[in-house]
Protein backbone atom coordinates (compact mmCIF):
# COMPACT_ATOMS: atom_id res chain seq x y z
CA UNK A 1 0.00 0.00 0.00
CA UNK A 2 2.29 2.38 1.10
CA UNK A 3 4.67 1.33 -1.93
CA UNK A 4 1.42 2.08 -4.56
CA UNK A 5 0.41 5.28 -2.96
CA UNK A 6 3.86 6.78 -3.39
CA UNK A 7 4.28 5.64 -7.01
CA UNK A 8 1.63 8.06 -8.00
CA UNK A 9 3.32 11.47 -7.55
CA UNK A 10 6.24 9.60 -9.05
CA UNK A 11 4.36 9.01 -12.60
CA UNK A 12 3.00 12.51 -13.38
CA UNK A 13 6.38 13.87 -12.39
CA UNK A 14 8.09 11.92 -15.05
CA UNK A 15 5.69 12.26 -17.75
CA UNK A 16 6.66 16.16 -17.21
CA UNK A 17 9.79 15.86 -17.98
CA UNK A 18 9.31 13.55 -20.87
CA UNK A 19 6.42 15.89 -22.24
CA UNK A 20 8.57 19.35 -21.63
CA UNK A 21 11.38 18.80 -23.69
CA UNK A 22 8.80 17.21 -26.31
CA UNK A 23 6.71 20.77 -26.04
CA UNK A 24 9.86 22.89 -25.87
CA UNK A 25 11.02 21.20 -29.10
CA UNK A 26 7.23 21.87 -30.98
CA UNK A 27 7.70 25.47 -29.84
CA UNK A 28 11.04 25.91 -31.85
CA UNK A 29 9.46 23.86 -34.55
CA UNK A 30 6.47 26.43 -34.54
CA UNK A 31 9.31 29.71 -34.06
CA UNK A 32 11.37 28.37 -37.22
CA UNK A 33 7.74 27.68 -39.27
CA UNK A 34 7.05 31.54 -38.44
CA UNK A 35 11.09 32.49 -39.73
CA UNK A 36 10.11 31.15 -43.09
CA UNK A 37 6.89 32.92 -43.82
CA UNK A 38 8.35 35.98 -43.02
CA UNK A 39 10.96 35.72 -45.25
CA UNK A 40 8.99 33.93 -48.49
CA UNK A 41 10.38 35.69 -51.64
CA UNK A 42 8.41 38.41 -53.66
CA UNK A 43 9.15 39.61 -57.40
CA UNK A 44 10.67 43.27 -57.14
CA UNK A 45 9.08 46.57 -57.08
CA UNK A 46 9.71 48.88 -60.01
CA UNK A 47 8.26 52.01 -61.11
CA UNK A 48 7.88 53.69 -65.00
CA UNK A 49 9.89 56.75 -65.30
CA UNK A 50 8.48 59.31 -67.83
CA UNK A 51 9.89 59.40 -71.30
CA UNK A 52 12.14 62.02 -72.46
CA UNK A 53 14.66 63.48 -75.17
CA UNK A 54 12.24 61.35 -78.36
CA UNK A 55 13.88 61.90 -81.48
CA UNK A 56 13.35 60.13 -84.61
CA UNK A 57 14.86 56.95 -83.65
CA UNK A 58 15.49 57.46 -79.84
CA UNK A 59 14.06 57.96 -76.71
CA UNK A 60 15.27 57.81 -72.69
CA UNK A 61 13.34 56.07 -70.07
CA UNK A 62 14.20 54.53 -67.44
CA UNK A 63 12.39 53.49 -63.88
CA UNK A 64 13.04 53.05 -59.87
CA UNK A 65 13.76 49.91 -58.27
CA UNK A 66 12.08 50.59 -55.12
CA UNK A 67 12.12 47.24 -53.11
CA UNK A 68 14.41 44.20 -54.37
CA UNK A 69 11.40 42.05 -52.88
CA UNK A 70 14.01 39.93 -50.20
CA UNK A 71 16.05 39.07 -53.13
CA UNK A 72 19.22 40.48 -55.62
CA UNK A 73 17.92 42.50 -58.56
CA UNK A 74 20.04 40.90 -61.29
CA UNK A 75 18.79 42.69 -64.32
CA UNK A 76 16.89 45.74 -64.93
CA UNK A 77 15.82 48.30 -67.47
CA UNK A 78 12.86 48.98 -69.85
CA UNK A 79 11.01 46.83 -72.71
CA UNK A 80 8.78 48.49 -75.65
CA UNK A 81 6.54 47.28 -78.06
CA UNK A 82 4.34 48.85 -80.43
CA UNK A 83 1.12 47.08 -78.79
CA UNK A 84 0.24 47.87 -75.13
CA UNK A 85 1.57 44.30 -73.90
CA UNK A 86 5.69 45.57 -73.49
CA UNK A 87 7.36 42.47 -71.93
CA UNK A 88 11.34 41.14 -72.03
CA UNK A 89 10.35 39.11 -75.05
CA UNK A 90 9.77 42.25 -76.65
CA UNK A 91 12.68 44.79 -77.49
CA UNK A 92 14.52 45.70 -74.11
CA UNK A 93 17.81 47.41 -72.11
CA UNK A 94 19.52 45.98 -69.61
CA UNK A 95 20.71 48.44 -67.13
CA UNK A 96 22.53 47.12 -63.95
CA UNK A 97 21.10 45.67 -61.30
CA UNK A 98 19.67 46.16 -57.69
CA UNK A 99 17.39 48.72 -56.16
CA UNK A 100 17.51 52.71 -57.19
CA UNK A 101 16.87 54.84 -60.27
CA UNK A 102 18.34 54.14 -63.38
CA UNK A 103 17.99 55.72 -67.00
CA UNK A 104 17.52 53.44 -70.34
CA UNK A 105 18.36 54.57 -73.76
CA UNK A 106 16.18 53.68 -76.47
CA UNK A 107 17.50 52.98 -80.33
CA UNK A 108 16.46 52.06 -83.50
CA UNK A 109 12.98 53.22 -83.48
CA UNK A 110 10.87 54.16 -86.36
CA UNK A 111 9.27 57.62 -86.95
CA UNK A 112 6.21 58.66 -86.27
CA UNK A 113 5.33 55.50 -84.40
CA UNK A 114 3.86 55.49 -81.11
CA UNK A 115 5.65 52.47 -78.65
CA UNK A 116 4.38 51.25 -75.63
CA UNK A 117 7.46 51.21 -72.49
CA UNK A 118 7.50 49.40 -68.78
CA UNK A 119 10.21 49.45 -66.64
CA UNK A 120 11.20 45.95 -65.30
CA UNK A 121 12.85 44.46 -62.42
CA UNK A 122 14.05 40.72 -62.51
CA UNK A 123 14.90 38.43 -59.31
CA UNK A 124 15.05 34.50 -58.01
CA UNK A 125 11.61 35.08 -57.66
CA UNK A 126 10.25 36.22 -61.22
CA UNK A 127 9.94 39.49 -63.22
CA UNK A 128 7.78 42.71 -62.05
CA UNK A 129 6.76 45.35 -64.15
CA UNK A 130 6.01 49.46 -63.44
CA UNK A 131 3.10 51.21 -65.36
CA UNK A 132 3.26 51.30 -69.00
CA UNK A 133 3.94 54.84 -71.08
CA UNK A 134 3.01 55.81 -73.74
CA UNK A 135 5.51 58.12 -76.43
CA UNK A 136 5.47 59.13 -80.20
CA UNK A 137 8.53 59.24 -81.93
CA UNK A 138 8.82 62.91 -84.41
CA UNK A 139 9.80 62.78 -87.93
CA UNK A 140 10.86 64.64 -90.44
CA UNK A 141 13.41 66.16 -88.32
CA UNK A 142 16.04 66.54 -91.00
CA UNK A 143 13.73 68.92 -92.00
CA UNK A 144 12.90 71.21 -88.79
CA UNK A 145 11.18 73.89 -91.23
CA UNK A 146 8.81 71.33 -92.68
CA UNK A 147 5.65 71.50 -91.43
CA UNK A 148 2.60 69.83 -92.75
CA UNK A 149 0.09 71.77 -95.57
CA UNK A 150 -1.91 69.55 -96.82
CA UNK A 151 -5.35 68.80 -99.07
CA UNK A 152 -7.45 66.23 -98.97
CA UNK A 153 -7.88 63.84 -101.81
CA UNK A 154 -7.15 66.27 -104.95
CA UNK A 155 -5.72 64.95 -107.97
CA UNK A 156 -1.77 65.05 -108.58
CA UNK A 157 -2.15 66.88 -111.83
CA UNK A 158 -2.61 69.46 -109.77
CA UNK A 159 0.50 69.36 -107.35
CA UNK A 160 2.39 71.24 -108.78
CA UNK A 161 -0.39 74.57 -108.62
CA UNK A 162 -0.70 73.87 -105.14
CA UNK A 163 2.59 72.92 -104.26
CA UNK A 164 3.02 76.92 -106.14
CA UNK A 165 0.64 77.82 -102.97
CA UNK A 166 1.96 76.80 -100.23
CA UNK A 167 0.82 73.85 -100.04
CA UNK A 168 3.50 70.86 -99.46
CA UNK A 169 1.51 67.30 -98.61
CA UNK A 170 -1.24 65.48 -100.46
CA UNK A 171 -3.39 63.29 -97.97
CA UNK A 172 -6.00 60.25 -100.04
CA UNK A 173 -6.05 58.93 -103.25
CA UNK A 174 -8.55 58.16 -105.03
CA UNK A 175 -7.37 55.30 -107.10
CA UNK A 176 -4.66 54.54 -104.64
CA UNK A 177 -0.70 55.30 -105.91
CA UNK A 178 0.89 54.31 -108.84
CA UNK A 179 3.73 55.14 -110.65
CA UNK A 180 2.08 58.02 -112.61
CA UNK A 181 0.92 59.59 -109.63
CA UNK A 182 3.87 59.33 -107.45
CA UNK A 183 5.84 61.09 -110.66
CA UNK A 184 3.64 63.99 -110.24
CA UNK A 185 4.05 63.90 -106.49
CA UNK A 186 7.71 63.80 -106.67
CA UNK A 187 7.91 66.48 -109.42
CA UNK A 188 6.04 69.26 -107.72
CA UNK A 189 7.85 67.84 -104.13
CA UNK A 190 5.01 67.37 -102.79
CA UNK A 191 4.81 64.83 -99.97
CA UNK A 192 1.69 62.17 -99.38
CA UNK A 193 -0.14 59.69 -96.91
CA UNK A 194 -2.18 57.64 -98.82
CA UNK A 195 -3.69 54.19 -98.45
CA UNK A 196 -0.71 51.39 -98.70
CA UNK A 197 -1.17 49.08 -101.34
CA UNK A 198 1.11 47.00 -103.66
CA UNK A 199 2.97 49.35 -105.37
CA UNK A 200 3.64 51.74 -102.52
CA UNK A 201 5.43 48.89 -101.05
CA UNK A 202 7.64 48.30 -104.08
CA UNK A 203 8.98 51.51 -103.21
CA UNK A 204 9.39 51.37 -100.18
CA UNK A 205 12.64 53.63 -99.70
CA UNK A 206 10.36 56.37 -102.05
CA UNK A 207 10.94 59.70 -99.54
CA UNK A 208 7.60 61.30 -101.21
CA UNK A 209 6.13 58.54 -99.24
CA UNK A 210 5.53 60.49 -96.37
CA UNK A 211 2.81 58.03 -94.47
CA UNK A 212 0.00 55.03 -94.96
CA UNK A 213 -3.49 56.26 -94.21
CA UNK A 214 -6.01 53.97 -92.52
CA UNK A 215 -8.67 53.35 -95.41
CA UNK A 216 -11.79 54.30 -94.74
CA UNK A 217 -12.59 58.27 -93.83
CA UNK A 218 -14.36 59.01 -90.57
CA UNK A 219 -14.70 55.49 -89.32
CA UNK A 220 -16.55 57.48 -85.67
CA UNK A 221 -19.51 58.16 -88.13
CA UNK A 222 -22.36 56.10 -88.66
CA UNK A 223 -21.76 54.40 -91.93
CA UNK A 224 -23.67 54.31 -95.09
CA UNK A 225 -24.79 50.78 -96.06
CA UNK A 226 -25.82 51.31 -100.31
CA UNK A 227 -27.42 47.49 -100.08
CA UNK A 228 -29.56 48.27 -97.08
CA UNK A 229 -30.20 52.13 -98.31
CA UNK A 230 -29.23 52.95 -94.43
CA UNK A 231 -26.64 53.32 -91.91
CA UNK A 232 -24.79 50.85 -90.03
CA UNK A 233 -23.20 51.57 -87.17
CA UNK A 234 -19.85 53.37 -86.77
CA UNK A 235 -16.56 51.10 -87.04
CA UNK A 236 -15.94 48.82 -84.55
CA UNK A 237 -12.25 50.25 -83.04
CA UNK A 238 -10.87 47.30 -82.99
CA UNK A 239 -11.00 46.60 -87.09
CA UNK A 240 -9.03 49.92 -87.13
CA UNK A 241 -6.60 49.28 -84.71
CA UNK A 242 -6.23 45.73 -86.47
CA UNK A 243 -5.96 47.44 -90.02
CA UNK A 244 -2.59 49.42 -88.17
CA UNK A 245 -0.61 46.87 -87.08
CA UNK A 246 -1.42 45.38 -90.40
CA UNK A 247 0.02 48.64 -91.96
CA UNK A 248 2.69 48.91 -89.57
CA UNK A 249 4.28 45.27 -89.86
CA UNK A 250 4.30 46.16 -93.44
CA UNK A 251 6.20 48.99 -93.41
CA UNK A 252 7.34 50.19 -89.57
CA UNK A 253 9.45 52.98 -90.89
CA UNK A 254 6.27 55.56 -91.36
CA UNK A 255 3.66 57.04 -89.59
CA UNK A 256 0.09 55.75 -90.11
CA UNK A 257 -2.40 58.65 -90.60
CA UNK A 258 -6.50 58.26 -89.00
CA UNK A 259 -8.86 60.72 -89.61
CA UNK A 260 -11.45 61.00 -88.01
CA UNK A 261 -14.87 63.04 -87.99
CA UNK A 262 -16.65 66.24 -86.20
CA UNK A 263 -17.74 64.15 -83.35
CA UNK A 264 -13.96 64.79 -81.83
CA UNK A 265 -15.30 68.27 -81.30
CA UNK A 266 -18.92 68.34 -81.17
CA UNK A 267 -19.71 65.58 -79.31
CA UNK A 268 -23.23 64.97 -79.47
CA UNK A 269 -23.05 65.32 -83.33
CA UNK A 270 -25.90 62.63 -84.60
CA UNK A 271 -24.14 61.93 -87.55
CA UNK A 272 -22.25 59.17 -85.62
CA UNK A 273 -25.96 56.97 -85.10
CA UNK A 274 -25.97 54.92 -82.67
CA UNK A 275 -22.32 55.88 -81.55
CA UNK A 276 -23.21 59.49 -81.24
CA UNK A 277 -21.98 60.68 -77.53
CA UNK A 278 -19.76 57.54 -76.87
CA UNK A 279 -16.26 59.38 -76.64
CA UNK A 280 -14.59 56.05 -75.23
CA UNK A 281 -14.61 54.81 -78.87
CA UNK A 282 -12.28 57.74 -79.43
CA UNK A 283 -9.71 57.38 -76.03
CA UNK A 284 -6.57 55.04 -75.66
CA UNK A 285 -7.74 54.45 -72.35
CA UNK A 286 -10.67 52.56 -73.35
CA UNK A 287 -9.19 51.35 -76.44
CA UNK A 288 -10.60 52.99 -78.75
CA UNK A 289 -9.31 54.60 -82.59
CA UNK A 290 -6.92 56.29 -81.46
CA UNK A 291 -4.42 53.25 -80.64
CA UNK A 292 -4.91 52.81 -84.18
CA UNK A 293 -2.63 55.91 -85.64
CA UNK A 294 0.36 57.31 -85.04
CA UNK A 295 -1.16 60.89 -86.68
CA UNK A 296 -4.88 61.52 -85.66
CA UNK A 297 -6.86 64.19 -87.22
CA UNK A 298 -10.60 65.44 -87.88
CA UNK A 299 -12.71 68.08 -89.72
CA UNK A 300 -15.39 70.08 -88.28
CA UNK A 301 -16.64 72.99 -90.92
CA UNK A 302 -18.51 75.55 -88.54
CA UNK A 303 -19.03 78.11 -91.37
CA UNK A 304 -20.45 75.28 -93.44
CA UNK A 305 -22.32 73.35 -90.53
CA UNK A 306 -26.46 74.08 -90.37
CA UNK A 307 -26.61 73.25 -86.33
CA UNK A 308 -27.14 75.75 -83.91
CA UNK A 309 -24.46 74.30 -81.96
CA UNK A 310 -21.73 74.79 -84.13
CA UNK A 311 -22.72 77.00 -86.53
CA UNK A 312 -19.99 79.77 -87.03
CA UNK A 313 -18.87 79.02 -83.69
CA UNK A 314 -14.74 78.65 -85.18
CA UNK A 315 -13.84 77.61 -81.83
CA UNK A 316 -14.60 73.91 -82.05
CA UNK A 317 -11.40 73.43 -84.04
CA UNK A 318 -9.53 74.45 -81.12
CA UNK A 319 -12.40 71.78 -78.90
CA UNK A 320 -11.40 68.91 -81.87
CA UNK A 321 -7.46 69.06 -81.54
CA UNK A 322 -7.86 69.65 -77.45
CA UNK A 323 -9.59 66.41 -77.05
CA UNK A 324 -7.49 64.49 -79.82
CA UNK A 325 -3.91 65.10 -77.92
CA UNK A 326 -5.71 64.33 -74.54
CA UNK A 327 -7.56 61.45 -75.70
CA UNK A 328 -4.44 59.98 -77.82
CA UNK A 329 -1.88 60.66 -75.22
CA UNK A 330 -0.02 63.55 -76.88
CA UNK A 331 0.04 61.93 -80.22
CA UNK A 332 0.53 64.15 -83.31
CA UNK A 333 -2.91 65.70 -84.10
CA UNK A 334 -4.13 67.53 -87.07
CA UNK A 335 -6.98 69.54 -88.22
CA UNK A 336 -9.09 70.28 -91.60
CA UNK A 337 -9.70 73.88 -92.55
CA UNK A 338 -12.84 74.66 -94.87
CA UNK A 339 -12.15 77.09 -97.76
CA UNK A 340 -15.64 76.49 -99.99
CA UNK A 341 -19.54 76.31 -99.84
CA UNK A 342 -19.35 72.89 -99.39
CA UNK A 343 -22.72 71.73 -100.05
CA UNK A 344 -26.16 73.40 -101.34
CA UNK A 345 -27.08 72.83 -97.73
CA UNK A 346 -24.31 74.99 -96.45
CA UNK A 347 -25.25 78.74 -95.74
CA UNK A 348 -22.01 80.10 -97.48
CA UNK A 349 -18.78 79.80 -97.92
CA UNK A 350 -15.72 81.11 -94.96
CA UNK A 351 -14.05 84.78 -94.94
CA UNK A 352 -10.62 84.72 -95.82
CA UNK A 353 -9.99 86.02 -92.16
CA UNK A 354 -12.32 83.24 -90.31
CA UNK A 355 -10.17 80.37 -92.83
CA UNK A 356 -6.93 82.29 -91.22
CA UNK A 357 -8.54 82.27 -87.83
CA UNK A 358 -9.34 78.26 -87.84
CA UNK A 359 -5.69 77.67 -89.17
CA UNK A 360 -4.05 79.48 -86.31
CA UNK A 361 -7.30 78.22 -84.04
CA UNK A 362 -5.72 74.51 -84.38
CA UNK A 363 -2.16 75.71 -84.13
CA UNK A 364 -2.28 77.84 -80.97
CA UNK A 365 -3.99 74.21 -79.12
CA UNK A 366 -1.36 71.82 -80.54
CA UNK A 367 -2.11 70.77 -84.35
CA UNK A 368 1.40 69.70 -86.17
CA UNK A 369 -0.20 69.70 -89.30
CA UNK A 370 -3.20 71.04 -90.70
CA UNK A 371 -5.01 70.53 -94.23
CA UNK A 372 -7.62 72.22 -96.41
CA UNK A 373 -11.15 71.33 -97.35
CA UNK A 374 -11.10 72.07 -101.14
CA UNK A 375 -14.46 70.62 -102.81
CA UNK A 376 -17.30 72.01 -103.53
CA UNK A 377 -20.32 69.49 -104.25
CA UNK A 378 -23.12 72.63 -104.73
CA UNK A 379 -25.38 71.68 -107.55
CA UNK A 380 -24.28 72.46 -111.14
CA UNK A 381 -20.62 73.84 -109.78
CA UNK A 382 -19.21 70.76 -108.35
CA UNK A 383 -15.54 71.26 -108.18
CA UNK A 384 -13.00 69.29 -106.60
CA UNK A 385 -10.37 71.95 -107.14
CA UNK A 386 -12.41 74.65 -106.25
CA UNK A 387 -9.86 75.93 -103.85
CA UNK A 388 -7.54 76.18 -106.58
CA UNK A 389 -10.28 78.43 -108.81
CA UNK A 390 -11.58 80.99 -106.31
CA UNK A 391 -8.53 83.68 -106.72
CA UNK A 392 -9.44 85.87 -103.80
CA UNK A 393 -9.27 82.29 -101.37
CA UNK A 394 -6.35 81.22 -103.03
CA UNK A 395 -4.15 84.30 -102.34
CA UNK A 396 -5.26 84.25 -99.07
CA UNK A 397 -4.34 80.56 -98.17
CA UNK A 398 -0.96 81.35 -99.89
CA UNK A 399 -0.42 84.23 -97.79
CA UNK A 400 -1.51 81.87 -94.83
CA UNK A 401 0.70 78.94 -95.74
CA UNK A 402 4.07 81.03 -96.20
CA UNK A 403 3.67 82.82 -92.90
CA UNK A 404 3.13 79.17 -91.58
CA UNK A 405 6.51 78.05 -93.87
CA UNK A 406 8.14 80.99 -91.98
CA UNK A 407 7.63 80.03 -89.03
CA UNK A 408 7.89 76.14 -88.97
CA UNK A 409 10.54 75.84 -86.90
CA UNK A 410 9.49 77.76 -84.14
CA UNK A 411 6.09 75.93 -84.53
CA UNK A 412 8.05 72.66 -84.42
CA UNK A 413 9.72 73.56 -81.13
CA UNK A 414 8.96 73.00 -77.69
CA UNK A 415 6.30 75.13 -75.86
CA UNK A 416 7.93 77.22 -72.99
CA UNK A 417 5.16 77.96 -69.54
CA UNK A 418 4.94 80.38 -67.34
CA UNK A 419 6.87 83.23 -69.76
CA UNK A 420 3.58 85.06 -70.87
CA UNK A 421 0.07 85.49 -69.48
CA UNK A 422 -3.16 87.34 -70.42
CA UNK A 423 -5.93 89.42 -69.14
CA UNK A 424 -8.56 90.65 -71.22
CA UNK A 425 -11.28 93.99 -70.30
CA UNK A 426 -13.79 91.76 -72.22
CA UNK A 427 -14.18 88.79 -71.11
CA UNK A 428 -16.62 87.50 -73.06
CA UNK A 429 -14.04 87.37 -75.66
CA UNK A 430 -11.48 85.73 -74.02
CA UNK A 431 -7.76 85.39 -75.60
CA UNK A 432 -6.04 82.52 -75.67
CA UNK A 433 -1.78 81.87 -76.04
CA UNK A 434 0.70 79.22 -77.18
CA UNK A 435 4.22 80.66 -76.21
CA UNK A 436 8.00 79.12 -77.40
CA UNK A 437 11.61 80.01 -77.12
CA UNK A 438 13.92 79.71 -80.42
CA UNK A 439 16.72 81.64 -82.03
CA UNK A 440 17.29 83.45 -78.95
CA UNK A 441 13.79 85.10 -78.73
CA UNK A 442 10.68 84.70 -77.28
CA UNK A 443 7.14 84.25 -79.49
CA UNK A 444 3.73 84.70 -77.87
CA UNK A 445 1.23 83.28 -80.63
CA UNK A 446 -2.90 84.53 -79.41
CA UNK A 447 -6.08 84.15 -80.60
CA UNK A 448 -9.33 85.87 -79.78
CA UNK A 449 -11.49 82.35 -79.08
CA UNK A 450 -15.18 84.72 -79.37
CA UNK A 451 -16.60 87.25 -81.68
CA UNK A 452 -16.13 90.39 -80.55
CA UNK A 453 -13.60 93.36 -79.52
CA UNK A 454 -11.50 93.14 -76.40
CA UNK A 455 -7.98 94.83 -75.45
CA UNK A 456 -5.51 91.86 -74.24
CA UNK A 457 -2.78 93.08 -71.21
CA UNK A 458 -0.23 90.71 -72.03
CA UNK A 459 2.58 90.16 -68.55
CA UNK A 460 6.05 88.56 -69.80
CA UNK A 461 8.56 87.79 -67.96
CA UNK A 462 11.59 89.47 -70.22
CA UNK A 463 11.80 91.38 -72.98
CA UNK A 464 11.53 94.73 -73.86
CA UNK A 465 10.70 94.90 -77.68
CA UNK A 466 8.08 93.38 -78.96
CA UNK A 467 7.47 93.09 -83.04
CA UNK A 468 3.91 91.65 -84.86
CA UNK A 469 4.89 89.43 -86.98
CA UNK A 470 3.40 90.28 -90.59
CA UNK A 471 1.75 93.31 -89.57
CA UNK A 472 4.30 95.66 -89.40
CA UNK A 473 3.97 97.31 -85.96
CA UNK A 474 6.21 97.08 -83.13
CA UNK A 475 4.89 97.53 -78.92
CA UNK A 476 6.92 98.83 -76.04
CA UNK A 477 7.25 96.60 -73.14
CA UNK A 478 6.24 98.84 -69.43
CA UNK A 479 7.09 97.27 -66.48
CA UNK A 480 6.88 93.88 -67.98
CA UNK A 481 3.59 94.51 -69.74
CA UNK A 482 2.33 94.98 -73.31
CA UNK A 483 -1.51 95.76 -74.49
CA UNK A 484 -3.02 94.96 -77.88
CA UNK A 485 -6.33 95.30 -79.64
CA UNK A 486 -8.27 92.03 -80.73
CA UNK A 487 -11.58 92.05 -82.94
CA UNK A 488 -13.44 88.49 -83.70
CA UNK A 489 -11.39 85.49 -83.88
CA UNK A 490 -8.34 87.72 -84.59
CA UNK A 491 -4.96 86.34 -84.34
CA UNK A 492 -1.63 88.25 -83.56
CA UNK A 493 1.89 86.42 -83.35
CA UNK A 494 4.62 88.78 -81.05
CA UNK A 495 8.20 88.16 -81.60
CA UNK A 496 9.84 89.64 -77.92
CA UNK A 497 13.31 90.27 -78.17
CA UNK A 498 16.23 91.45 -75.12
Amino acid sequence: MKRKTWSYPIIPFIIGILVLPMSLTLCKKEDKTIDLVDTVLQVPVVTTNATSNITVTTATSGGNVTSDGGAPVTARGVCWSTSQTSVITNNKTTDGSGTGNFSSNLTNLYQGTTYYVRAYATNSAGTAYGALQTFTTGYDSTEPSFFPIAVWLQDPINASAYKDNGINMFVGLWNGLDYDQLDLLRSASVKVICAQNNFGLSVINEPIIYGWMIDGDEPDNAQWNATTQTYDPCINPSIIINDYHVIKHNDPSRPVYLNLGQGVAYNSYIGRGTCSGNLDTYKISSGGYLLGCDIASFDIYPVNNTDGQTNNKLWYVATGIQNLITWSGNKPSWCWIETTRISDSSPRKPTTSEVKSEVWMGLIHGAKGFGYFCHSFVTSSTDEAALLHDPVMIKAVKDINAQVTFLASVLNSQNTSEYATVEVDNSMVPVDLMTKYYGGANYVFAIAMRSGETTATFSVSSGNSVEVLGEGRFINITNGKFSDDFSSYSVHIYKITI
